[in-house]
């Protein structure tokens, strides 16, 4: 499933960079986020998910696999939970305009276990709202 989308930032670059790729950012952002920590070369995460009728904890583990600061992050990640396994492959494109900031990202995710079974509705309902509070915690930080 591939879930995408943009928004125009107030920020310069660096600033919204800075902010994305420190784990103490997206811990306080992420929403659900129960515990997350700073590994080699990305972060584990536990997760509160609520989708349809289940809710459980997912245990992730995140890499940042492709860096080009300012400009790109990729991430690739798996988590499970709940009899559920997601593989996630994040990218962030940043790119400068004027004295803001385009942010571009694509999720390329793929769920397998009863999570599967609900459908994208739910899921795409609860991918939506994760992106949008982390965007209103960003800008909200930001500040």
């Amino acid at each position: 499933m591939i879930l995408k989308g943009d928004q125009i930032l107030d920020y310069k670059i660096d600033k919204i960079w800075q902010f994305i790729v420190n784990t103490d950012n997206l811990a306080k952002c992420l929403p659900n986020v129960k515990k997350l920590e700073k590994i080699e070369n990305g972060f584990s995460a536990k997760i509160v998910v609520a989708i349809g009728f289940l809710k459980g904890t997912f245990d992730g583990k995140f890499t940042y696999s492709e860096v080009k600061e300012p400009n790109y992050l990729k991430i690739n990640g798996e988590a499970k939970g709940m009899g559920s396994f997601v593989k996630l492959s994040l990218q962030i494109n940043l790119s400068q305009e004027i004295d803001k900031t385009k942010f571009s990202w694509v999720a390329d995710v793929s769920i397998t276990g009863p999570l599967a079974s609900i459908g994208n509705r739910y899921i795409n309902d609860v991918a939506e709202k994760i992106v949008n509070d982390l965007f209103s915690c960003m800008l909200s930080n930001l500040k």
